[in-house]
C-alpha cells in the first residue's frame, strides 16, 4: 500500500488552522496505476470505499 508524504496532511492541517485530533481521514482504494488485487487481499488494511477509477470519485462528492 502506497501511502502520500506527511508533509501535504500537515500543510493541508495548517492552511485550515486545524491539528490533526480535529480532522478525519478516509482511505479510497483505487483500483488502477499499480494495483494488484492478490496484494489488497493480502493486506490488512480495510479501505473505507473501493473505486475501479479514480474518476469514479466525482461521483459521490
Amino acid at each position: 500500500m502506497r501511502k502520500p508524504s506527511r508533509q501535504i496532511f500537515e500543510l493541508a492541517l495548517k492552511d485550515l488552522g486545524k491539528g490533526p485530533k480535529d480532522v478525519a481521514m478516509k482511505g479510497i482504494l483505487v483500483k488502477t496505476g499499480k494495483y494488484r488485487a492478490d496484494l489488497a487481499e493480502r493486506s490488512k488494511v480495510t479501505p473505507d470505499l473501493e473505486l475501479e477509477s479514480l474518476a469514479n470519485l466525482a461521483l459521490l462528492i
